[in-house]
């Protein structure tokens, strides 16, 4: 992203009132200082690369919770 990188955008979303209650899934490529912080506020992890489109599908599903209209049905 040009302006910021993903961590500074969650930060930024989470101070905005009209955009905090969005839930946000943190997918990233390597370790972070970030990461355990950030997990705090979001709704889940993905770690890339993922081998399977079940294990991106499977993360999905279960950071949507109540509101999931599961993927994985085809």
């Amino acid at each position: 992203m040009p302006i910021m990188d993903g961590f500074e955008f969650h930060s930024e979303q989470k101070k905005d009132p009209r955009l905090a209650e969005i839930p946000t899934l943190i997918m990233t490529a390597g370790d972070s200082t970030h990461v355990t912080e950030i997990l705090a506020t979001s709704v889940g992890l993905l770690k890339k690369p993922f081998a399977q489109l079940e294990v991106l599908l499977s993360t999905v599903n279960g950071a949507l919770g109540p509101h999931n209209p599961d993927f994985t049905r085809h």
